[in-house]
């Protein structure tokens, strides 16, 4: 019985002792410290650029509102000059891990589902810049392919 008492209090100490040396986020760190901690660059923010199509020879501007949580991001998006028009506010999600960048939407078109995924999305310019391929499908088909770029405002 002495045994397990005293083995339960050496878990205690531990976990106490790993807790008081845990760095705590006092007023003067800034948000960013997680961050730097783990790596994750911050992206929040507007970003804006183009769309450039292979398939058709299409391209458009490309407008995003980043909100981010850990390696987690999401926001709104604006596409210009799509074959369904413009598309303003449209929800996206997505992640980032270390340098990569990948996010997606889904929308409707004249009765068509339309995903639009933003893949591998290279972080450049001292993670102002980002740019790779996109890929939309329609109703579950490829339709169109090419790059994209941003650059945070």
């Amino acid at each position: 019985m002495k045994s397990k008492v005293f083995f339960c209090l050496c878990i205690l100490l531990s976990i106490f002792s790993l807790l008081a040396a845990a760095p705590v986020l006092s007023q003067e760190q800034s948000p960013d410290y997680f961050f730097e901690v783990l790596k994750i660059p911050n992206i929040s923010g507007d970003w804006s650029g183009a769309w450039i199509g292979d398939t058709y020879g299409g391209s458009g501007a490309l407008f995003i509102t980043v909100s981010q949580r850990g390696s987690k991001i999401s926001g709104k998006l604006d596409v210009r000059d799509t074959d369904c028009g413009d598309l303003y506010d449209v929800p996206f999600t997505g992640t980032i891990s270390r340098n990569v960048v990948n996010f997606k939407i889904k929308t409707s078109c004249e009765g068509h589902r339309v995903e639009m995924k933003f893949t591998k999305g290279k972080l450049s310019s001292n993670n102002r810049r980002m740019d790779g391929p996109y890929n939309t499908y329609v109703d579950g088909g490829l339709y169109d392919r090419g790059t994209f770029y941003l650059n945070k405002e």
